[in-house]
């Protein structure tokens, strides 16, 4: 037996001779009357503290703390003395686990009494959590149970399993995880945790014991939230709503439900798993038309899935298969559209392209002629710098510099509004797929293709400002350019 199981066993033991046990999930206070017998459990219990986690174990006799020694002391005094005094028992429970060096990717309680981890397990409720964790696994550590349980976020058993093996991962149902449900499930009530059924489902150990029961009922109550379209709380109780066929509302759960089993439960992550495979929102109105037909509307939530969820998710799968058929007919045709509509997209990307560099070569072009055969072949020689500074010549090409400017604002505003409207009208189509593929699907589809023409349109088009822009100032100051020439060349 380890320190840490040893020292938990003789904490419960006080359980036994305590007037009063006042436990909750992260505090011990306990106190009694002394007895020769429990003053030596005492004496062992400060020992053991000591060893294991100093200053943790809180003990006073009638309101004075004492040392090992004064409790040794105490002990050979004669029994009259001893009966006189009372003692109070004071135990933070997280620094004890600190002091057990649990894993801190995890949440840990821990329990000294069963009957009070019993009792405390009942209220537990998965819409109205406080304790209980649900970003990351819980371990609940109970002394003296003799058995252990747990699912993929939640492991139950005797102090001892602190440093067992845990399940393999692998062998756990795969369930949905917080985000999948809530793009699915309308929460109502801000003060709703996010659904994780993970953190509660029972999937191996002694699942039928009355210590496991208050945990497979909570296991049930989020599984069936995750099969509703609303869920919200009204008077402090969950209710869920299901828009099928009909409109149905209920209660979550009453008290004729506590009786719940694991096949129940077994039933439930089946009909989950299904649901939110893929096409969850196909899969979920499919259930929702079947459950709304089949059931009454009295009782609640949970007790028409008692009756009704094996039919409604058997004949839910079945019309799945027709509704596939259908879709995958639509699918097809309107992947042709948007295939379509990419070739579309990326011509008119191409086509931009080439009109930019068509553009700028012709207007380069242009002014190459006019400088070439308009002014320099007709200037006589040693002639050139006296026309340049003429008026006549200065305004053709100011007048040449601010047309440079106009055309590249002209061509950036038009071409850049043509791709913007284009990329608009394409997300209609985008918008339609994603009830057909997936998002993956789509960018590979799509978004990455035309990103790449994209990226070589605004290349195209910043290149072109900047050409743009150096032709006008060359205009502007041709006067200047020509003399740093005529310069540079004598």
């Amino acid at each position: 037996m380890t320190p840490w199981v040893r020292l938990v066993e003789k904490i419960s033991g006080f359980a036994q001779v305590a007037d009063d046990w006042s436990e909750q999930w992260d505090f011990l206070n306990a106190h009694g009357k002394v007895s020769p017998e429990t003053l030596r459990n005492l004496i062992d219990l400060v020992i053991d503290s000591e060893q294991f986690a100093p200053d943790i174990v809180l003990l006073r006799l009638d309101d004075e703390s004492y040392d090992l020694e004064s409790l040794h002391e105490l002990a050979t005094d004669a029994a009259s003395t001893i009966l006189q005094k009372n003692w109070h028992l004071q135990i933070p429970k997280t620094a004890l686990l600190r002091a057990a060096k649990v894993p801190q990717d995890e949440h840990h309680l821990l329990f000294f009494n069963r009957d009070t981890f019993t009792k405390w397990s009942k209220t537990i409720d998965p819409f109205q959590l406080d304790e209980l964790v649900l970003d990351r696994p819980t371990t609940i550590l109970v002394a003296g149970l003799n058995t252990n349980f747990g699912g993929p976020w939640l492991r139950i058993g005797p102090p001892q399993i602190v440093s067992n093996k845990k399940p393999d991962v692998d062998s756990f149902p795969s369930l949905p995880n917080s985000r999948e449900i809530h793009k699915l499930i309308h929460v109502i009530d801000p003060g709703i945790p996010r659904l994780n059924p993970s953190a509660f489902v029972l999937t191996y150990g002694d699942r039928n014991t009355k210590e496991a029961r208050p945990f497979l009922l909570a296991a049930c109550k989020i599984l069936s939230a995750c099969l509703a379209n609303d869920l919200y709380l009204k008077e402090g109780k969950s209710w869920v709503v299901i828009r099928g066929i009909r409109r149905m509302e209920w209660p979550l759960c009453s008290d004729g439900d506590l009786a719940i089993d694991t096949s129940f439960q077994d039933e439930l992550i089946e009909a989950v798993q299904w649901i939110y495979e893929n096409s969850a929102d196909t899969r979920h109105a499919l259930f929702a038309d079947r459950l709304s037909i089949d059931t009454a509307g009295d009782g609640s939530f949970l007790a028409g899935l008692r009756s009704y969820l094996t039919p409604a998710l058997r004949q839910a799968k079945e019309r799945f298969v027709f509704v596939i058929r259908d879709r995958k007919d639509e699918y097809h045709k309107e992947l042709r559209e948007v295939l379509k509509d990419v070739r579309a997209q990326a011509d008119l990307y191409a086509s931009k392209v080439r009109q930019l560099v068509e553009t700028l070569l012709r207007d380069t072009l242009s002014i190459l002629v006019v400088l070439g055969i308009g002014l320099i072949a007709r200037t006589p020689p040693g002639q050139l710098e006296a026309i340049t500074v003429s008026a006549q010549v200065q305004l053709f090409f100011k007048a040449l510099a601010i047309y440079f400017v106009i055309s590249i604002l002209l061509q950036t505003m038009s071409h850049v509004r043509d791709i913007w409207l284009a990329w608009n009208e394409s997300n209609v189509w985008r918008e339609k797929m994603r009830n057909y593929m997936s998002d993956s699907e789509l960018e590979e589809t799509f978004q990455i293709p035309l990103g790449k023409r994209r990226v070589t349109f605004f290349v195209a088009i910043f290149t072109d400002v900047i050409l743009y822009i150096s032709l006008a100032i060359a205009a502007w100051r041709f006067e200047d350019l020509v003399g740093y020439l005529a310069t540079t060349l004598h």
